[in-house]
């Protein structure tokens, strides 16, 4: 751990040229799908000489070997960040990407030994496999950003698509339906006698499919409500003031909470609206804080109500059709690598915390 970072010898030509020839070879033999796509090789190479690029800068377990792998590697992003969302587009398994990295370590290790053996790199066996370690994890974890991306991207598609579907049948179908209950009724009214009991139970009925109708039109707007070109922070208020109702919601915010790419910033405002919808419809209360912050890359959000609360026990053993909004708001910060927290008590409120880490932020 005290060791002085020093630029280790890079390897020359025909090293890097037997050590490719090697790894072309490793993958051949296990049959790896990275060689059947014509397009993926140039980078597997590429991405092989990223690795040897990289080894040969620092000793690794120096305090500052990973801010200098980090200057290294940002000088290639388009190796650095592109490689896992092509493989996804090309219908590659991840662990596909796992054996090809052990396999770079696998063909580089003894030749990076032996040619920092002669150059005279004490302990040079351990010194490479420790750069060679370094290295291989800084490319995969950027690509693995990258894939999760492009992944979440057309996830998040299926979702918008199916939100629209469900919208448009909502108003298509379901509102149309109960507006031509309504009509019915209205008729109805017209060839009664006025002022019997027959006359004010219709009455009631027809306003109470009007409550309907309103209520099916402000889910279907709900459904068709993604960020599109907004932020996080406008969407949010844009939610809040047309939500309707008294209960007033205060929002604080801290930091840059707009740095989530659109995709993440449409799964999280997603569950942070539910989590002040069910404050709002069901928690009765009085008054609901919402708190937004990002701090070291990680984008945090607290919705506090001082409602009736319950108990969480009762509701997690509960019947999936009578969770179902918790469920799916712990899928999607899940289905983020993040973490949700509910906590309330009867007649104590409840507190909903929502932390997501920014994708690819630095280890």
């Amino acid at each position: 751990m005290g060791e002085t970072a020093v630029e280790l010898p890079q390897l020359p030509p025909e090293g890097r040229a037997a050590v490719a020839a090697t790894y072309l070879d490793l993958l051949a033999r296990a049959q790896s799908p990275l060689l059947a796509t014509e397009s993926l090789v140039p980078e597997l190479l590429a991405q092989l000489d990223a690795v040897l690029d990289i080894v040969g800068l620092c000793v690794p377990g120096d305090d500052g070997v990973l801010r200098e792998l980090r200057t290294k590697a940002s000088a290639r992003p388009e190796v650095n960040t592109g490689i896992g969302s092509r493989r996804a587009a090309a219908g590659v398994n991840p662990t596909e990407s796992l054996l090809a990295a052990g396999f770079i370590f696998q063909a580089a290790l003894p030749t990076l030994a032996r040619e920092w053996q002669r150059a005279g790199v004490p302990q040079s066996e351990l010194t490479a496999a420790l750069a060679l370690n370094w290295a291989i994890a800084w490319r995969m974890s950027h690509a693995a950003t990258a894939y999760v991306e492009h992944v979440l991207g057309r996830t998040q598609q299926a979702h918008q698509d199916e939100r629209r579907r469900v919208a448009r049948d909502l108003h298509d179908e379901a509102a149309h339906a109960v507006g031509l209950g309504m009509q019915y009724l209205e008729l109805s009214l017209t060839h009664l006698p006025q002022g019997g009991p027959a006359v004010e139970q219709l009455a009631r009925t027809r306003a109470a499919l009007v409550d309907a109708v309103g209520t099916i039109r402000g889910l279907s707007a709900e459904l068709r409500d993604p960020l599109d070109a907004q932020s996080l922070v406008p969407a949010l208020l844009r939610y809040l003031e047309t939500r309707g109702g008294s209960v007033p919601v205060r929002v604080e915010v801290h930091g840059d909470v707009d740095a989530l790419p659109a995709s993440h910033a449409q799964e999280f405002y997603l569950v942070l609206r539910e989590a002040i919808h069910n404050a709002l419809r069901h928690a009765r209360a009085g008054s609901v804080d919402v708190e937004l912050s990002m701090a070291d890359d990680v984008l945090s959000a607290q919705v506090t109500d001082d409602g009736c609360g319950f108990e969480t026990a009762r509701v997690e053993a509960a019947h999936d059709g009578e969770r179902i909004g918790l469920t799916s708001m712990a899928e999607r910060v899940e289905l983020l690598g993040g973490v949700l927290t509910i906590t309330s008590e009867p007649g104590r409120g409840t507190t909903v915390m929502i932390r997501v880490p920014r994708p690819g932020r630095l280890p």
